[in-house]
């Protein structure tokens, strides 16, 4: 029986593109504020569509997962400004905020 490690590389992805889309959220919303969002969405979609037109189920798999990842971090942004107005993030100085809700 040969040993098949295809589940574990895509965990791998998953966890790490979690972590590192965590980071670039919060990097990104710092330097250029939640309005940055329409390229997330366009870097996930296009995941997303070239994941549905290999032809390997693995390669399919690791195009989605950070497709997946691109289209939540949509959201994270908004969020993310959110803690920032809580102050349970930090702020950048050099940019102009709304008033907190």
């Amino acid at each position: 029986m040969a040993m098949n490690s295809s589940g574990v590389l895509v965990a791998m992805v998953a966890i790490l593109g979690i972590g590192l889309g965590h980071v670039w959220v919060r990097t990104l919303e710092y330097h250029a504020g939640k309005g940055i969002w329409p390229v997330s969405l366009v870097i996930g979609l296009a995941l997303i569509g070239a994941s549905l037109t290999v032809s390997s189920d693995f390669l399919s798999a690791l195009l989605a997962i950070p497709g997946a990842i691109f289209i939540y971090a949509v959201k994270e942004f908004f969020e993310q400004e959110r803690r920032v107005l809580k102050g349970h993030a930090p702020r950048n100085p050099k940019r102009r905020y709304p008033k907190a809700d």
